[in-house]
């Protein structure tokens, strides 16, 4: 079966916050896999690399698009992105805070 990898999102919960989360989900491949996270750069036009983000799930994540590398134990490589956001499912008033279908 063939390595694919899907980034699941945890999207921040208020502008600002640095509680974002992102889960690679791997299917196929050969075990053991290996990790690598990185972080789209403005200023460089391109992802730079992520050191010690080389599990899984990737923490502490702000607003901005993310990409993960995931190589298994024949070294085949396969990437994913996603573009972590302010949750869509909180809304915001100046002084007040919505949750809807929480």
């Amino acid at each position: 079966i063939p390595l694919t990898v899907e980034i699941e999102p945890t999207h921040v919960s208020c502008t600002g916050l640095v509680d974002g989360s992102a889960e690679a989900i791997v299917t196929g491949g050969q075990p053991d896999f290996t990790y690598q996270w990185y972080s789209w750069d403005d200023n460089y036009n391109d992802f730079i690399l992520m050191p010690g983000y080389i599990e899984p799930i990737a923490e502490n994540l702000s607003v901005g698009r993310y990409k993960c590398c995931v190589t298994d134990a024949n070294e085949e490589n396969v990437c994913d992105v996603i573009d972590i956001t302010v949750d869509p499912l909180l809304f915001s008033h100046p002084g007040q805070f919505w949750v809807i279908n929480a």
